[in-house]
């Protein structure tokens, strides 16, 4: 018999909306769920030779499946240059989440100017009643071949995913940004599960904070860091 999960519609005026599944649910279900209804959905979109530059927020938030974002130029974007994401709040919600996603051959220029999310250029996180969540809505994400310059804190912040590959990017820092956060030009990352970091090359002025990969290592298992190079 189907059962009925009864939900507020928010209007104010005590209505109910009641969803009728064609299959038993889970004997218990916890307040704080989240259903997703992915027939609906944007997949399989291609963000290619674009410029992005001098913008509020993002330059490009992908909060789908399938996605291709290569070939593009950002600059000087208020937030993040790129944001994978999903968005669940309770005032409204965006996305199921990026997965299944390839970032590559991208110029990422003096990112984050106001430093928003730890001047992050990459942003890889989820946002859940927000907070982050342990749970990987966030998976298959492959970041390659890219050119991030002049950054105001790390190249990739990452939460809340599942197997993230970075590999043969190309990080330079050789100004003074407006900011200069921690973590500068490194990547940081929590929260998630399979972790590459591979074949990738930073060039940083020697007086400058030197980058590094850091990670919590209770909440991140899996992390391979291998054929990566430092130059002055």
């Amino acid at each position: 018999m189907p059962h009925h999960l009864p939900t507020e519609t928010g209007d104010y005026k005590n209505r109910q909306t009641v969803l009728v599944f064609e299959e038993s649910l889970p004997s218990h279900i916890p307040s704080d769920a989240i259903l997703f209804n992915r027939r609906y959905s944007t997949p399989n979109c291609i963000t290619r030779n674009c410029y992005f530059h001098e913008n509020r927020a993002r330059g490009v938030i992908c909060n789908s499946g399938g996605c291709l974002i290569e070939g593009n130029r950002f600059y000087h974007n208020q937030h993040a240059a790129i944001h994978l994401t999903a968005d669940m709040e309770t005032a409204w919600g965006e996305g199921f989440g990026a997965r299944n996603v390839i970032v590559r051959n991208n110029t990422i220029d003096s990112p984050n100017c106001c430093g928003a999310y730890n001047g992050a250029a990459l942003l890889v996180a989820a946002g859940v009643y927000g907070s982050a969540t342990h749970y990987p809505l966030l998976e298959n994400l492959l970041l390659e071949n890219n050119r991030f310059q002049e950054t105001t804190g790390p190249v990739i912040l990452a939460m809340s995913f599942q197997n993230l590959v970075v590999r043969n990017n190309t990080v330079i820092n050789k100004g003074k940004p407006p900011i200069a956060l921690k973590m500068r030009g490194g990547i940081y990352a929590e929260l998630g599960r399979g972790l590459w970091v591979e074949s990738n090359t930073w060039t940083t002025q020697k007086d400058f904070v030197q980058p590094n990969l850091s990670y919590d290592p209770d909440s991140t298992p899996k992390v391979v860091c291998r054929g990566n190079q430092l130059k002055n």
